[in-house]
């Protein structure tokens, strides 16, 4: 799965998951890595799909302190 792979991808040092939520994966990434932990995640789950698709899967990512005061980026 994507979760899988991204765990398996992503440094330690750099940042980890934390959980998941429905259809949503929780990390916490340090903000110095954060263009290039995007990147990852967006592969995964955009790009390594096990099956052929013709339609394209955005993955939406979300930046905050908290849950409350998150903001779409980009």
């Amino acid at each position: 799965s994507a979760l899988t792979r991204i765990h398996n991808r992503l440094n330690p040092a750099d940042g980890h998951v934390l959980f998941t939520v429905h259809d949503s994966i929780v990390l916490e990434v340090r903000l110095e890595v954060l263009p290039q932990v995007l990147s990852l995640i967006r592969e995964e789950m955009e790009e390594n799909l096990p099956f052929q698709i013709d339609v394209p899967i955005v993955a939406e990512a979300e930046l905050g302190p908290n849950w409350g005061d998150v903001q779409v980026i980009q």
